[in-house]
């Protein structure tokens, strides 16, 4: 199995964001899979209470607005297609279980993985957040033990902006985050570990989302066909990122499989 190219078809996270750059976030879930929320600039004098919703004036101006709105077709696929094949790439990402790290060897050569990358981050004060996914490419040279790669092509579903709730709608990011200095390891015994340095920044038209820290992960099944990385959780590395200069909880995720 392999992720989709989100430079032809947008895919899904369907998310939940906190914000002032962008509305109310919720990070994934357990599972890695993000749910329907928005983010949206949280507004300052007008809390909506005496708008009926009939008022153009009275709402936020999207037409207007600097955000990287998407097509209408790229929010389809966005919001129906490809939310499935997040979650299948999730679950295809550790079949097998855990590789044997002594199952790891030069034989293989280099391994091409296609998937995704998912960062969420708030801001608690004041309260801004982001909940992005975008495409992963990496590439795993069993030989020298190394692995590095991209993530790109980072979108967002939201459904407030400037305090105000708006019809979901889907936002791109522009940049990317770069994947360095990945060192393949493990001991004999024990399962197979990777660490990857992470770093970039992505632009909505509105905020800006600057990340840096370490990813940590395994490959998974008996050939390494799949692989999964986190940060920001007890058990992987550590993610830095800011959004518009402030500092953010965040989390990082990457699953993905062997071209």
């Amino acid at each position: 199995m392999t992720a989709l190219d989100l430079g032809q078809l947008i895919f899904v996270c369907i998310m939940l964001c906190t914000t002032t750059a962008c509305g109310s976030s919720g990070g994934p879930s357990d599972s890695g899979v993000v749910s329907v929320g928005g983010s949206g600039e949280e507004g300052g004098d007008d809390d909506g209470g005496d708008d009926d919703g009939g008022d153009d004036d009275d709402g936020p101006d999207l037409g207007s607005s600097p955000l990287n709105i998407v097509s209408d077709a790229e929010h389809d696929a966005f919001l129906q297609i490809l939310d499935q094949d997040f979650r299948n790439m999730i679950a295809a990402s550790v079949e097998g279980g855990a590789t044997p790290y002594d199952d790891l060897s030069p034989t293989m050569g280099t391994v091409d993985y296609t998937g995704y990358m998912n960062i969420t981050a708030t801001v608690l004060n004041p309260t801004v957040g982001a909940n992005v996914l975008g495409n992963a490419t990496l590439t795993a040279d069993f030989v020298g033990n190394t692995l590095s790669g991209t993530a790109t092509d980072f979108h967002e579903a939201i459904s407030t902006f400037n305090g105000e709730s708006i019809p979901l709608t889907v936002v791109r990011y522009d940049g990317q985050l770069d994947l360095t200095n990945g060192v393949i390891g493990g001991t004999s015994g024990n399962v197979s570990a990777f660490t990857l340095d992470l770093s970039g920044s992505l632009d909505d038209g509105v905020k800006t989302l600057v990340v840096s820290g370490q990813i940590d992960g395994s490959f998974y099944d008996a050939d390494a066909n799949g692989l999964r990385a986190y940060a920001g959780v007890s058990s992987g590395g550590s993610v830095s990122v800011t959004i518009d200069g402030a500092a953010a909880v965040a989390g990082a995720t990457i699953s993905a499989v062997a071209d």
